[in-house]
């Protein structure tokens, strides 16, 4: 099976709104050598962190918090009203002050994220591409890749970014919290707890039949990627022992795609819509069959058929 590997190496600290600096990010196989490096976004307007207008507040839309595409540790504290409205919460949770950041990669990757302790209320993360503050409106243009529910300390969400591409993340706030946040950003494979995975496994037998009917609401979900999108989704592991070919078919507005890993780098084959796709796996392993939709204000039906050699 084929595999994906960090490039990325060094650690970085933001800490936004004169919030306390810490610890790196926890050890996950990215070399953290590198010194820790703090940004009081309250007074340091001459550091390479932002390229909106220098007049509007620091962590808008006009003058998002420029980060470096580094593993890094993110730390920050809102207070005080809200700039941009929020619109996936339930008119509280996402009401209150909000830190914007942008994100530029240099390549295809999975970013990856993951609340810290510290975190002292829940948050709603959205990530928007290209366009800042844009709402839900546009979500039918693939505008939207994420809008979480309150997030729990140790909470792991990830999306897709494409190379050279703006991308807009909104920590926002509960409606008059006053309160510290932080969160460890990656690159790279997500951890399999960052997708929503299906209880049921696909297990390649010879001449083996898996079937599986299902409803799809509108909502946020996990398992983004280039073939799929940022809506609900199911998500099976698939387990392949020996070298041979599967056949899956789908009926129902929905796209399949088979993946490595959780994330949507590890994609290896995808198809959009109603149809068959045959697949030949080459080696044994742990796969991952997702069949997503691509809005999140999208819902399907959809039935599944897999069978094999």
């Amino acid at each position: 099976m084929s595999g994906y590997a960090l490039v990325l190496v060094g650690s970085l600290v933001f800490t936004a709104c004169g919030a306390r600096s810490g610890d790196p990010p926890p050890d996950d196989g990215t070399d953290t050598s590198e010194t820790e490096t703090e940004t009081d976004t309250d007074s340091a307007t001459d550091t390479d962190t932002t390229t909106g207008d220098p007049e509007a507040p620091l962590g808008s839309c006009a003058n998002p918090i420029v980060l470096p595409f580094k593993a890094y540790t993110v730390r920050g504290r809102l207070l005080g009203r809200s700039e941009e409205d929020g619109w996936c919460g339930d008119g509280e949770n996402d009401r209150g002050a909000e830190d914007i950041y942008r994100i530029n990669t240099n390549y295809d990757v999975d970013v990856y994220f993951k609340i810290r302790e510290e975190t002292d209320f829940e948050p709603v993360i959205r990530v928007e591409k290209e366009v800042c503050g844009v709402g839900e409106d546009l979500d039918e243009e693939g505008v939207v890749r994420m809008c979480t529910e309150p997030l729990e300390v140790g909470a792991i969400r990830t999306f897709f970014a494409e190379a050279k591409v703006d991308y807009y993340l909104t920590v926002d706030s509960p409606r008059g919290v006053d309160g510290r946040y932080g969160f460890d950003i990656l690159y790279g494979p997500p951890p399999i707890e960052a997708c929503d995975l299906h209880p049921s496994t696909i297990t390649q037998q010879p001449g083996g039949v898996f079937l599986w009917e299902n409803d799809l609401p509108a909502g946020q979900g996990y398992a983004d990627g280039p073939c799929g999108g940022p809506g609900t989704e199911n998500t099976f592991a698939l387990e392949i022992g020996y070298p041979g070919a599967a056949f899956i078919e789908v009926t129902g507005d929905v796209n399949v795609d088979i993946r490595t890993f959780c994330g949507g780098t590890g994609e290896l084959a995808c198809m959009e819509g109603n149809g068959l796709l045959d697949y030949f796996f080459e080696a044994p392993g742990t796969y991952y069959l997702n069949v997503d939709q691509a809005s999140h204000n999208s819902s399907a039906t959809y039935s599944l058929r897999v069978t094999f050699d």
